[in-house]
């Protein structure tokens, strides 16, 4: 699994801060969260089509966060894409980009899967595949907003090699049939059953993302045990009243979720354009969760050293 970070500004872009958007990629398949401005050149830089993405998903529609979306569609609609693309965001998504289409008299030429959510106390599961599973829950910002998790399922343990050569096994497509739970035919012509050569299962890969909400504890359950947990730092600690008024996080606060969550690390985006030197914000949270680093823009995030 790799994250990729695409933007890490807030509000406005800056020369080397864009707005936010970060893609996740797991075995060829992309997930978009978040889409502010200036999000297609940024796809371009790192030499991802938007045709790849399956799935975008939106945090909340304050435009540095969502203004991107309606000229990445026409994009893929450009490119040909004949596969559906699933939306994902809070209440007046669809108004959004139905009245961008409509006034552009533009209109996708391939399906579109518009899913808005609603309230929810409780991370819930907003799409569940033979493989993995997103959740949200709503967070505590100025407008609904929502913070997501991407959790990969359960994965088939390793196969032990040397095992396999005992038992008469060769490295090759029959590897792939015991990753699937089917029983190959060794050299000998004998059934060799996975449970003989494969490990313990692995536990799925975790990504969370928060963005563009006071301090919550339902922050702290959505990112519960994450294996990466990005969350916006916009302010020191010496703002936070001016944090808590426009529905924003502390570094302290990130740290603070982190810790709570036990997360395995912390990365932080979404700054205050007023900071220069990001220095003060990495020390600040790693004063709550020393497993702290500063996300960057085009930053590569990779989870789990082997994948199935």
């Amino acid at each position: 699994m790799e994250v990729t970070i695409l933007g890490t500004s807030s509000a406005v872009p800056l020369l080397r801060r864009n707005l936010s958007a970060t893609v996740l990629g797991l075995d060829h398949e992309y997930i978009l969260f978040d889409c502010g401005e200036g999000t297609q050149f940024q796809l371009k830089k790192i030499k991802l089509h938007p045709t790849k993405i399956h799935t975008i998903a939106i945090t909340h529609l304050h435009g540095d966060h969502c203004f991107g979306l309606p000229g990445l569609i026409s994009s893929i609609n450009y490119s040909n894409k004949s596969d559906k693309l699933t939306v994902i965001g809070p209440k007046g998504i669809a108004d959004i980009l139905e009245t961008a289409q409509r006034h552009q008299q533009f209109f996708a030429d391939f399906p579109i899967d518009i899913i808005e959510l609603e309230f929810t106390n409780q991370p819930v599961v907003i799409l569940d595949t033979p493989f993995w599973q997103l959740l949200t829950v709503s967070l505590d910002h100025r407008v609904p907003a929502f913070g997501y998790r991407f959790q990969q399922k359960t994965r088939p343990g390793h196969i032990d090699l040397v095992k396999a050569e005992a038992l008469g096994l060769i490295p090759g497509p029959s590897f792939k049939d015991l990753k699937e739970g089917k029983p190959v035919l060794n050299k000998k012509g004998e059934w060799v059953s996975p449970r003989e050569v494969i490990g313990p299962d692995l536990p799925g890969l975790s990504f969370t993302y928060v963005t563009d909400t006071r301090y919550c504890s339902r922050s702290v359950d959505l990112a519960r045990e994450t294996d990466l947990l990005m969350h916006e730092a916009t302010y020191l600690h010496e703002l936070t009243e001016k944090a808590k008024e426009t529905g924003h996080s502390t570094a302290r606060e990130a740290g603070k979720v982190a810790r709570e969550a036990s997360a395995g690390e912390l990365v932080l985006f979404h700054y205050s354009a007023r900071y220069q030197d990001l220095t003060p914000l990495l020390n600040e949270a790693r004063s709550e969760f020393p497993t702290t680093r500063l996300g960057d823009d085009f930053m590569k995030l990779t989870l789990g050293g082997h994948q199935p």
